[in-house]
């Protein structure tokens, strides 16, 4: 009986707006004895099986230059990826997924005044992106002023754009030019409509149907248009896959910031873009939390390539212990003060 009523209730609920729909959830969890609300936690952290032979200790050594907060959040990351491996390995019913994790984060991480601002920031670009877009900017909001105010007119690459949740808050810091590399044509024909409903100049955000990787080629993809949209799938949609070497030298960029959530192609990415980096100096912010190769070798590579860089790894929303970016700026755009840097290497 009760499992004929979860079938019944739970879709009906999910028509409700947030967060009366997950309150009425936790709730018919409780009434019901159901207790099936564990699993989405695994679901949450849907890279977390590619990480299970990495002990949270070693986030100490690879990332040993960085502050003592950026290796807490390497350090809980690996943990709680090495948990949800054990929970998810337990003998419980999965065949229905009641609370969806990441919508009850929204909830129980950003406070009062953030979550009005997430709202608020949805209403601006209709858009349903998550916090670390529209309210993050993928960490470039957790940057110093100083550093900030360095992007106003250089070229923006936002790599993996997706819905232009990314895309669009970015133009708050008066780039010259977006570059949105966005393989998937099914997703690239939405953040073109995304971009005239606000707006926005075509010379301002221009759509690259295309991906970013260490050598010039192209592959076939399976596109079905998703967020978590991996070009390893194969199928039938072709692209060309660009260095951004190259792609910088054709355009004339003068490369400000590199923004990319490649879904695991961020080394590929990096290792095609290092003499751009050389040359321009951006603010690099990149996605680390899909593979181990991405975790750790994109900071190894860019502290041989790169010297003279600052780098941070922030979780976000912060606090969360979700979606985990390493950003990195030039040291002579950051006007912190020499003791305060000290300390936060100590």
């Amino acid at each position: 009986m009760a499992n004929r009523l979860t079938r019944i209730v739970y879709p009906l609920l999910e028509l409700l707006p947030e967060p009366a729909a997950v309150k009425l959830k936790i709730l018919a969890l409780v009434l019901l004895r159901d207790y099936r609300f564990l699993i989405p936690s695994y679901h949450a952290y849907p890279h977390a099986a590619k990480f299970a032979d990495y002990p949270p200790e070693c986030a100490d050594t690879k990332f040993r230059g960085l502050d003592p907060e950026s290796r807490r959040i390497a350090r809980d990351y690996l943990t709680r990826c090495r948990n949800i491996n054990v929970l998810h390995n337990l003998p419980l019913p999965q065949e229905l997924f009641l609370v969806h994790h990441t919508r009850l984060r929204e909830q129980t991480i950003l406070p009062p005044p953030e979550t009005r601002q997430l709202r608020q920031a949805r209403r601006r670009f209709r858009l349903n992106g998550g916090a670390e877009s529209l309210i993050f900017h993928q960490g470039v909001a957790l940057l110093p002023e100083s550093v900030k105010k360095r992007l106003s007119g250089t070229d923006f690459v936002d790599a993996g754009a997706y819905l232009g949740d990314g895309t669009l808050p970015l133009l708050q810091y008066s780039p010259r030019r977006i570059f949105a590399f966005e393989p998937s044509r099914i997703s690239g024909q939405k953040l073109l409509a995304n971009l005239n409903q606000a707006a926005v100049p075509p010379n301002k955000v221009e759509w690259i149907q295309a991906g970013l990787a260490a050598t010039e080629r192209s592959c076939r993809f399976a596109d079905n248009g998703s967020g978590d949209q991996r070009l390893d799938q194969p199928g039938t949609e072709e692209v060309p896959l660009y260095r951004l070497d190259d792609f910088a030298i054709r355009r004339n960029l003068r490369l400000g910031l590199l923004k990319a959530d490649v879904e695991g192609m961020g080394v590929e990415l990096l290792l095609g873009a290092l003499d751009t980096i050389r040359r321009d100096r951006p603010v690099l912010a990149l996605s680390i939390y899909h593979t181990p190769e991405e975790f750790f070798r994109q900071y190894a590579i860019l502290r041989e390539a790169i010297p003279a860089y600052r780098y941070r790894i922030t979780d976000l929303p912060p606090g969360s212990g979700f979606e985990l970016t390493l950003l990195a700026w030039p040291e002579e755009s950051d006007d912190t003060s020499a003791a305060d840097r000290s300390e936060a290497h100590d």
